[in-house]
């Protein structure tokens, strides 16, 4: 197992959410009404991470597109 921690920010303080997928399930989420920091055990494997806007998701928000930044650290 490998713990990595995900972030997704927005220059200009919008919503970015996070789901980590993993054999067709989510295994992590990350939606906090803000920039996001979530910490995750992964296996060997290979996953998925998506990443959008909040107002382009379901939650609410006004849709466009923008510029979102994912970082992958393990720790």
């Amino acid at each position: 197992m490998q713990r990595v921690r995900i972030t997704a920010t927005t220059p200009d303080g919008r919503d970015p959410d996070v789901v980590v997928w993993y054999r067709g399930q989510p295994i992590a989420v990350g939606d906090t009404a803000s920039n996001e920091s979530i910490t995750v055990d992964l296996g060997a494997g290979t996953y998925l991470l998506e990443t959008y806007e909040c107002g382009n998701g379901d939650c609410g928000g006004s849709p466009g597109a923008y510029d979102i930044t994912i970082t992958v650290t393990p720790f």
